[in-house]
């Protein structure tokens, strides 16, 4: 068959990577890891799993397990395997394809995150991470405090392997950071967030980025979910934060 156009491009990215000799490249797979078209690579520095929730389980599976086992799939011979601690239930999948690998798994804890200070107005999160004092981030949601010590976790495994990384490196790179659709303003004045949370545990976060950035404020949704997602889950998490919500739909998709 054809390739896919994400193979596609997967491929076309790989091309530029060699042409321009990359010293890191950062792939992100398209969707799971054992079997994405992205994971061709014999050897890596390092595997990193972000927080497991139920999706895509069309392909990936419909346990959190099976779903874990597809993201394992990217972990390689020796690369440091960097997670967080909210995937405790999967943990022990992960620690058995890191000693099958003989890796080292690094799990980035989310209790040493302190000092956390929300700044509505300017969209700053201001935190800190053991010895990384008032760190700040311009990418809005409170996950992002997690997102950002897992990137800390995975420099610091970098720096391990020899690569030169200042910590004034560091901070600036998590503030200059940006994230389009990710708990994005596009407004002032009425306030306008656009975010792309399309599962039950998006919603989830969407849901407590709101109550700490708005508190005690509603707001009118405007959404649009595709037929395969978990529309009822979805709505669960938002609704406790809506005055009104608007239902669309996109043209030629269910």
């Amino acid at each position: 068959p054809h390739p896919t156009r994400f193979e596609v491009e997967t491929a076309a990215a790989f091309m530029i990577f060699a042409d321009k000799k990359t010293d890191y490249a950062i792939i992100e797979c398209g969707m799971g890891g054992a079997l994405d078209a992205t994971n061709v690579s014999d050897k890596i520095e390092c595997g990193v799993i972000t927080s497991i929730s139920m999706d895509h389980v069309g392909f990936l599976g419909h346990s959190l397990e099976e779903i874990a086992t597809q993201k394992a799939g990217i972990i390689k011979e020796g690369c440091f395997v960097i997670t967080t601690d909210s995937n405790d239930c999967v943990m022990d999948i992960f620690k058995s394809e890191t000693a099958k690998n003989q890796g080292r798994l690094v799990v980035a804890d989310s209790k040493m995150i302190s000092e956390v200070i929300y700044d509505s107005d300017n969209m700053v999160t201001e935190f800190s991470y053991g010895r990384y004092k008032n760190i700040r981030i311009r990418l809005g949601g409170t996950y992002q405090c997690h997102n950002a010590i897992i990137a800390i976790e995975t420099i610091k495994a970098i720096i391990e392997r020899g690569a030169v990384i200042t910590d004034e490196a560091i901070y600036k790179g998590l503030y200059d950071t940006v994230w389009s659709g990710r708990f994005e303003r596009i407004h002032r004045s009425p306030e306008f967030i656009i975010d792309g949370a399309h599962n039950p545990a998006g919603a989830k976060a969407l849901a407590k980025s709101i109550e700490a950035y708005y508190p005690d404020k509603k707001f009118v949704f405007i959404i649009g979910i595709f037929k395969d997602k978990d529309v009822l889950g979805i709505l669960d998490e938002i609704l406790p934060y809506a005055a009104k919500i608007i239902t669309i739909e996109t043209p030629s998709n269910e």
